[in-house]
């Protein structure tokens, strides 16, 4: 369960999604979608909020869940820089292509709203971030 780390690192932030991988030295990173929980009330995002209520809502945040105890316990950390305006969403973290394994891992994920329709929306940045240990 992740929500009380992220809760810890953000209290009025609930956990949307997230995507995960482990490095070399089988340090698990996790990187998530925050929203703030207002936003989905009194159940928790993956309780099937309809996702006309969260998708691309301006308080998504990407946040990087971070355990090097298989789990047991996360230093969560904020990833993007909020706008009240656009979402910053939909991250991907670096996975291995092959057998063999990887070193720290970077991030991409984006920066604005869905839009209207394909041809008719703001533009939508992605955002790359290098991450150290």
């Amino acid at each position: 369960d992740l929500l009380a780390p992220v809760r810890a690192a953000f209290p009025d932030c609930d956990v949307l999604d997230g995507t995960l991988t482990f490095d070399a030295d089988d340090v698990l990173y996790i990187a998530l979608t925050t929203i703030e929980s207002n936003v989905v009330g009194k159940k928790s995002a993956a309780q099937n909020i309809p996702a006309s209520k969260w998708f691309g809502h301006a308080s998504c945040e990407i946040a990087l869940a971070v355990s090097e105890d298989f789990g047991e316990t996360f230093e969560v950390i904020a990833i993007s820089t909020p706008d009240p305006v656009q979402p910053n969403w939909l991250p991907s973290i670096e996975r291995p292509y092959g057998p063999k394994p990887i070193g720290t891992p970077s991030i991409i994920y984006t920066h604005g709203g869905p839009g209207v329709s394909l041809t008719e929306h703001d533009p939508t940045e992605v955002v790359f971030v290098r991450l150290e240990k």
